[in-house]
């Protein structure tokens, strides 16, 4: 038995997506992007997840949270590993904290990925929250149906390499490289 929420209904729970390094055993020399939405009964439409690549890499350039002047909320703070953490919460016009939120976990990127993590997440617990939720066990079916990129920039990018070797006889050998 558990509760089942209704169409329309707010519940406690947040999809989120996780992907970089990610290392169980290693926390500090993790690095990872975490985006997080609420999840709502049904088919709803507010279920579909668009998650801006361009907005979420931007938040990294940020070394203070008074350097932020976009909408949301913009926080910044080390953990006890001393890893910095960047977190962005989504405001609407009013405001009003929307459940969709970012997490930077010291410096990703998006061209190190080497995993991928999804799950569902309690807000119910969390400290800072109004616990404005049922409590107990919820009960329903969660469906990752497609993963996909669109708008993917094809743009080239640029390498330069150069090697130069300069021997003297038997007397000495230079070796120059510049990647």
């Amino acid at each position: 038995d558990g509760y089942q929420f209704e169409n329309k209904e707010e519940t406690p729970l947040q999809f989120f997506i996780r992907f970089g390094k990610i290392y169980d055993t290693a926390p500090a020399t993790t690095s990872y992007y975490e985006y997080r939405q609420p999840i709502y009964p049904g088919w709803d439409t507010e279920n579909e997840m668009e998650i801006d690549l361009d907005f979420l890499t931007s938040l990294k350039q940020f070394n203070s949270a008074d350097d932020y002047t976009g909408n949301g909320e913009f926080t910044i703070y080390s953990n006890s590993s001393g890893v910095i953490i960047r977190h962005y919460k989504e405001l609407d016009k009013d405001g009003k904290y929307t459940g969709r939120e970012i997490i930077i976990y010291g410096q990703p990127t998006l061209a190190s990925v080497k995993r991928i993590d999804v799950g569902l997440r309690n807000r119910e617990s969390n400290n800072g929250y109004a616990n404005q939720f049922k409590t107990g066990t919820i009960k329903g079916q969660v469906w990752i149906d497609e993963l996909r990129l669109s708008d993917v920039r094809k743009g080239k990018g640029m390498a330069y390499r150069a090697k130069a070797t300069l021997r003297v006889a038997d007397l000495a050998s230079f070796d120059v490289s510049i990647n």
